[in-house]
């Protein structure tokens, strides 16, 4: 049963960014320039310079430091 009060994952992005143009004055929050972060954030996971069993210097079962450890790679 299909029900639209539910969210995908990428929701929370939509009140933040858009993929058009904005035009000025148009009431809108304006954060980052949107096509190429987007891009980023969503393709990251994909890249292949962190290897697959790295956490980016985080230990399964342990809270992340506040400042990654030099040489970490994220």
């Amino acid at each position: 049963m299909d029900n639209t009060t539910k969210c995908s994952v990428f929701r929370t992005f939509q009140g933040w960014t858009a993929l058009s143009d904005m035009i000025p004055d148009q009431g809108l929050l304006h954060v980052v320039p949107i096509p190429e972060a987007m891009a980023y954030i969503l393709l990251r996971p994909l890249l292949d310079d962190v290897p697959e069993d790295e956490l980016c210097g985080v230990a399964p079962g342990s809270r992340p430091a506040r400042f990654p450890r030099s040489g970490t790679r994220c």
